[in-house]
């Protein structure tokens, strides 16, 4: 059976930044709920990453990704590579620059409109205006059960 044109593409995109993702790799999985697990430096971070990049350009309705973390400081590595393969793709909206504060939420827009930031569990009030299109739950093991409950009703929204 052949690929889809997609899934070339998304391959395409992966391999230019030097990633590899073989058959099988949790960011191929079409599951509704994927926990990545691993040790230290296993690649947890670049697999949720890479999952939000890979949603937020083959989804054209997506206009809003969730990095959510214990707290915002746990959020940064995987901003950090969202960060630098959208600039090296030349996938940032060039009208709206990254929001990149020392402490707080941090934001980038790629150019078809969709944005991506982070969150904070410590927070869990301001979970609950908007409904995002995708989340990756960063350090998960830290995150209270009731912020992961809330997190599937606020993407459940728009599935």
């Amino acid at each position: 059976m052949s690929k889809s044109l997609t899934r070339r593409f998304e391959e395409a995109v992966f391999r230019h930044l030097r990633l590899d993702f073989p058959v099988g790799h949790p960011i191929w999985c079409p599951a509704r709920y994927v926990l990545v697990g691993g040790g230290w430096r296993a690649g947890k971070s670049v697999c949720g990453a890479a999952k939000h990049l890979k949603e937020a350009l083959t989804n054209p309705k997506a206009r809003l990704y969730w990095l959510l973390g214990p707290d915002y400081e746990q959020t940064k590595e995987e901003f950090r590579y969202l960060l630098e393969w959208c600039t090296g793709l030349n996938l940032l909206h060039p009208k709206i620059r990254p929001s990149i504060p020392n402490e707080g939420s941090r934001s980038l827009t790629l150019r078809t409109g969709c944005e991506i930031m982070t969150k904070s569990a410590r927070y869990p009030e301001k979970l609950g205006s908007v409904a995002p299109d995708g989340i990756v739950v960063c350090e998960a093991g830290q995150v209270p059960y009731e912020v992961f409950r809330m997190c599937v009703g606020r993407v459940g929204e728009k599935r």
